[in-house]
């Protein structure tokens, strides 16, 4: 989000796409991520996605400082 100054169009693969390109290690195969997130059809799938981001933005702000 804060790369391209755009919001995400609600796209999972987008949001994949964004943290790839943060983390390519951490996400490097995209087909496992859709595995695990690409439907989001349960409350335990939305909650560890935010957790997943929570912690990429948690580690990405303490490698600023």
């Amino acid at each position: 989000m804060l790369l391209t100054g755009t919001p995400l169009q609600n796209n999972v693969e987008e949001l994949y796409s964004l943290l790839s390109f943060l983390e390519p290690k951490q996400f490097a195969s995209s087909e496992a991520f859709m595995a695990e997130f690409g439907k989001l059809e349960t409350e335990a799938q939305v909650d560890k996605l935010k957790a997943v981001c929570l912690n990429l933005l948690v580690v990405t702000c303490h490698k600023g400082k």
